[in-house]
C-alpha cells in the first residue's frame, strides 16, 4: 500500500470530492457539527464506493444471533462494529497516525471526523489515479488472457494436425523408401554417365591432339597454313572466351572471303579483257602477217615509185599521199613542203586508228574503240601500197606482238598458278571451317548436358534447401508461441499465487480480529458463546 503525508483533506476538498464522485451530498455544517447517523452513513458510502464493505453488510449470521437472548436489540451493535472494524482496518492499512475508535461512531468530533474522512478520500483520490494509470495493463492482461485461450486452442490444433502428419509419414514412409532406392539407382546411372562422359572427353582429347599434329605437319608444309592454323586457335580461344568476339571474328572472316571474290572476280574479268585483247592482236598480227607476205611480194618485183610532174596535177586530180617516214607500228604520214610536187597530207585519207591517234592526240580509247579502230586500220592497211619503209615498221611491229606474246603467256601462266593457289587455298580453308563447325558442335553440346545436370542438382539442392528452411521456420515459430505461452502461464500462475497469498494472510488477519474483537467484547456480553466454527464458515 502506498503511503500517504498528513494532514488530510481540509473540508472544502472533502466537500468537492464527495459531490464528485457521487459518494454523498455533504454540506460544511455537516462537517462542523457531525451526528452519529450521519457519520454511520458517510463512512458507509466511502467504503462502498472503495468496495471494501459489501452490500450485505447488514445480514448477520443467524446461527451467532440464536446464542444471544434478545437478538433483535443487538443487529445495530452488530452492524456498528462491523463498520468499526473496517474503517479502522481501512486506517491502519493507511498507516494514519491517529487510532479511529468506537468514539469516533457513536460520539464523533468534527476535526477528528474530518482528519479520518480526508485520511481515506484522499486514499480514494490515489487509489483512482493508479487504478486509471493500470486499467491499459489490465485490459492488456486480459487481452493476454484471451490470447492465452486461443493460443491454447491453437496448441490443441497444432497438435492434432501434428498428429495427422505423422500418420501420413508413416503412411507415406514405403513411398519414400522407394523413391530413396530409385534415387540410388539414379546416382549409379550418373556414375556411369559421368564414366562414359570421362572417356568421350579423354576420346575428344585425343582426336584435338591428332588435329594438333595435322596442324603442325600442315603449318610445317606451308607457311600460309600455320597462319590459318593459328588464326583457328585464336579462334577457339575467342570462341570459349566470348560468344561476341567469335561473332565479331567470323564477320571478319565473311568479309575477307567476300573480299578474296570479289579479287578473283575483278581477276578473272582481268583475264578476260586481257584474253580479248590478245584476240584483237592476234587477229591485227594475222592481218599484219598476210600484208607484210603482200608487202615481200611486191619487194620482190621492185615496183617504180610514180612521180608527177606540176603540170599533171590539177584541182581535180586525186591526191597522192607521200611515204611514211616513220618506223613505229603506228603508221603516221609525213608532211611535205609546201614547195614540193606532192599536196599536204589531208587526215582524211589515212586510215582510221592513225586519224583517231591525229585528232584526239593521246587520247586514252576504250577496248571497244580500239578493237574497231584496229579492224579499221587493217581494212584500211589493204588497200595501201606500201613502201620498203613500210616493210621496215612491219618488221619491228611483228617483233613487239612476239615481245607481247611472250608476256601474255607469262601472265597466263602466272594466272594459272594463282588460281591453283586459291582452289588449294579455298579448299584448306572449307577443311578448317568444317573442323571449326564440327568442334564448335561437339562444344555446345557437352556445354548443354553439362549446363542441364548442373541446373538439375541446382533445382534439387534449392527445393530441399527451401523445405528445410521452411521447417525450420515453423518450427522456430511453434516453440516461441511454446516459449512465450509457457512465459505467459508462468506469470499468470505467480500472479494467482500471490493473490491467494494475500487473500490468505487478509482472511487470516481478518479472523485474527475476529477473535480479538470476540475477546474484547467478552466482558460485555457474559452469557453469549460463539461457535468457533460458524465464525471460521462466515470469514
Amino acid at each position: 500500500m502506498s503511503r500517504f503525508d498528513y494532514p488530510t483533506l481540509p473540508r472544502q476538498d472533502i466537500i468537492a470530492v464527495l459531490a464528485e464522485a457521487q459518494i454523498a451530498s455533504v454540506s460544511d455544517e455537516d462537517l462542523i457539527k457531525p451526528t452519529p447517523d450521519f457519520v454511520t452513513k458517510l463512512y458507509s458510502s466511502i467504503l462502498l464506493h472503495i468496495d471494501t464493505l459489501q452490500d450485505d453488510h447488514d445480514q448477520v449470521d443467524f446461527s451467532a444471533l440464536e446464542h444471544l437472548e434478545n437478538p433483535d436489540l443487538h443487529v445495530d451493535s452488530f452492524r456498528t462494529i462491523n463498520l468499526f472494524h473496517k474503517i479502522r482496518d481501512m486506517l491502519a492499512a493507511l498507516d494514519c497516525p491517529e487510532i479511529f475508535t468506537l468514539r469516533d461512531l457513536i460520539k464523533p468530533d468534527p476535526d477528528r471526523t474530518r482528519f479520518f474522512v480526508g485520511a481515506i478520500l484522499n486514499f480514494c483520490l490515489h487509489r483512482d489515479t493508479k487504478l486509471n494509470a493500470i486499467r491499459p495493463i489490465v485490459e492488456d492482461l486480459t487481452l493476454i488472457d484471451e490470447q492465452r485461450l486461443a493460443l491454447e486452442a491453437r496448441i490443441s490444433q497444432l497438435n492434432e494436425e501434428i498428429a495427422v502428419q505423422n500418420e501420413s509419414r508413416e503412411r507415406e514412409m514405403p513411398l519414400v523408401q522407394e523413391i530413396d532406392s530409385n534415387v540410388k539407382e539414379l546416382r549409379q546411372t550418373i556414375s556411369g554417365l559421368n564414366n562414359h562422359q570421362m572417356s568421350l572427353k579423354a576420346s575428344i582429347r585425343k582426336l584435338k591432339e591428332r588435329a594438333k599434329e595435322i596442324d603442325e605437319k600442315i603449318s610445317n608444309a606451308d607457311f600460309a597454313l600455320v597462319q590459318a592454323v593459328h588464326d583457328n586457335a585464336n579462334l577457339r580461344s575467342k570462341i570459349v572466351q566470348s560468344p561476341d568476339k567469335l561473332q565479331r571474328a567470323l564477320e571478319e572472316k565473311k568479309s575477307f572471303q567476300a573480299e578474296i571474290r570479289n579479287a578473283e572476280r575483278a581477276a578473272m574479268q582481268s583475264f578476260q579483257n586481257k584474253t580479248a585483247i590478245l584476240e584483237v592482236y592476234t587477229k591485227a598480227y594475222k592481218k599484219m602477217s598476210k600484208n607484210f607476205n603482200q608487202m615481200q611480194a611486191i619487194q620482190e618485183q621492185v615496183l617504180p615509185v610514180p612521180t608527177f610532174e606540176e603540170s599533171t596535177v590539177t584541182s581535180t586530180s586525186p591526191i597522192v599521199v607521200p611515204p611514211l617516214l616513220t618506223y613505229h607500228r603506228r603508221p603516221r604520214p609525213a608532211l611535205v613542203p609546201n614547195d614540193s610536187c606532192h599536196a599536204p597530207t589531208l587526215t582524211a585519207d589515212l586510215p582510221p586508228l592513225s586519224q583517231s591517234l591525229a585528232l584526239q592526240k593521246g587520247e586514252t580509247l576504250s577496248h571497244s574503240r580500239w578493237r574497231k579502230a584496229m579492224v579499221d586500220e587493217m581494212s584500211a592497211l589493204h588497200k595501201w601500197s606500201l613502201s620498203p619503209l613500210q616493210v621496215n615498221s612491219t618488221k619491228s611491229i611483228e617483233k613487239d606482238v612476239k615481245v607481247l606474246k611472250l608476256k601474255l603467256s607469262d601472265e597466263e601462266v602466272q594466272e594459272k598458278s594463282l588460281e591453283a593457289k586459291l582452289v588449294e587455298r579455298q579448299g584448306k580453308a572449307d577443311q578448317l571451317e568444317e573442323l571449326r563447325k564440327q568442334l564448335e558442335k561437339e562444344r555446345n553440346l557437352s556445354f548443354e548436358e553439362a549446363a542441364k545436370e548442373l541446373k538439375n542438382v541446382k533445382l534439387e539442392v534449392e527445393s530441399k534447401r527451401h523445405g528445410l528452411e521452411a521447417r525450420q521456420n515453423d518450427l522456430e515459430g511453434v516453440l516461441a508461441e511454446a516459449d512465450a505461452i509457457t512465459e505467459k502461464i508462468n506469470s499468470v500462475r505467480e500472479s494467482g499465487a500471490s493473490k491467494c497469498q494475500e487473500l490468505d494472510r487478509n482472511c487470516e488477519e481478518v479472523i485474527a480480529e475476529f477473535y480479538r474483537h470476540s475477546n474484547s467484547i467478552k466482558d460485555l456480553l457474559p452469557d453469549i458463546e460463539v461457535d468457533e466454527t460458524s465464525v471460521e464458515k462466515r470469514s
